[in-house]
């Protein structure tokens, strides 16, 4: 049965004012409901609408850290590098030290041995015999300080 056929029932039994009483009360209500609805199904769609431009935000920002990530992986790949470069160079440092070490070591063994075997009394005995007339301890000196001259010379060149 619809409401208007309930209607029609109550006003033949002569009911109808108050039945019509309930019916615009039912309709201002209705009426009522109908508004909060259209305002519900408005700030719906404004927080739709806003939901949606927070998730466009967020994809950005998800993109952003995936780029940021990728970034600070390559920074790190880069620093991981330079590490081990760095290690190498330091590597190679010690060793070329270790090596002009080792060289000046052998170096200054070798000018020892030098001034060890050099034999001054032949050649000042050649010079006595010549008669030259020089002090044997000048003489030697001189020849000394020349020979060491001329082997610091010889090493450094």
């Amino acid at each position: 049965m619809t409401d208007e056929e309930i209607i029609k029932g109550y006003c033949k039994k002569k009911l109808c004012p108050p039945a019509q009483e309930i019916i615009n009360r039912q309709k201002a209500e209705i009426e009522k409901l109908q508004k909060r609805l259209e305002e519900q199904k408005h700030a719906l769609f404004e927080q739709q609408a806003y939901t949606a431009e927070l998730q466009t935000k967020i994809d950005g920002l998800q993109d952003e850290v995936i780029i940021k990530t990728d970034m600070l992986n390559k920074l790190k790949a880069d620093i991981e590098q330079l590490n081990k470069n760095c290690q190498d160079l330091i590597s190679t440092n010690i060793f070329l030290v270790n090596r002009v070490e080792k060289a000046k070591s052998e170096a200054i063994k070798e000018f020892a041995e030098r001034l060890k075997d050099k034999d001054y009394d032949e050649f000042i005995d050649v010079i006595y015999a010549r008669n030259v007339e020089i002090d044997r301890f000048e003489f030697r000196k001189a020849l000394f300080n020349n020979f060491i001259d001329n082997l610091v010379k010889e090493m450094t060149e």
